[in-house]
């Protein structure tokens, strides 16, 4: 099963939040589709979200060789079409960021876990989800949550609440 924090972040917060990743481990940032494969890898989120909304954030502590495809004829965006992925990212030590819109969509912090693995994890996932504890608390700490009463409502960091 797979476990998600909704979260609201403006730019500062989406730094604040890579800064402390980096604090935690050696992390390396995909883009979630890109024209060619070196274009996946980065080193920051987009300064412009359009294009850029969705991000693999790989822990390099546990073992995984990223596999590359090419999205077809159906793909979800014709613009995209022969564009590179990471086609074993569903059971990978990875998590996945989708950002905030501004005007108002909360964004996402997701690890599939074991939800869409076809197979065994090949890494510590017990180990693997301590960190993603501290991942959560991190967001919990800094963030306030929308609606209390509500267990879905996502995490405003500072950035996005003062805005």
């Amino acid at each position: 099963m797979g476990r998600q924090i909704a979260i609201v972040m403006n730019d500062q917060d989406e730094q604040n939040f890579l800064t402390f990743l980096r604090s935690t481990c050696n992390i390396a940032l995909f883009e979630y589709f890109a024209p060619t494969e070196d274009a996946l890898r980065v080193e920051d989120f987009h300064p412009e979200r359009t294009g850029h909304w969705t991000y693999r954030i790989w822990n390099r502590s546990y073992p995984w060789h990223p596999t590359f495809g090419q999205t077809g004829p159906k793909s979800h965006n014709p613009d995209q079409v022969g564009w590179a992925y990471i086609s074993n990212a569903q059971a990978a030590p990875v998590l996945e960021f989708t950002r905030s819109n501004p005007a108002g969509r909360p964004g996402r912090i997701y690890w599939a876990r074991t939800f869409s693995a076809t197979a065994p994890l090949r890494y510590d996932d017990a180990s693997f989800s301590r960190w993603v504890d501290r991942v959560w608390q991190w967001v919990r700490n800094n963030g306030v949550k929308a609606d209390k009463g509500n267990p879905s409502s996502p995490y405003i960091l500072p950035g996005a609440a003062a805005d």
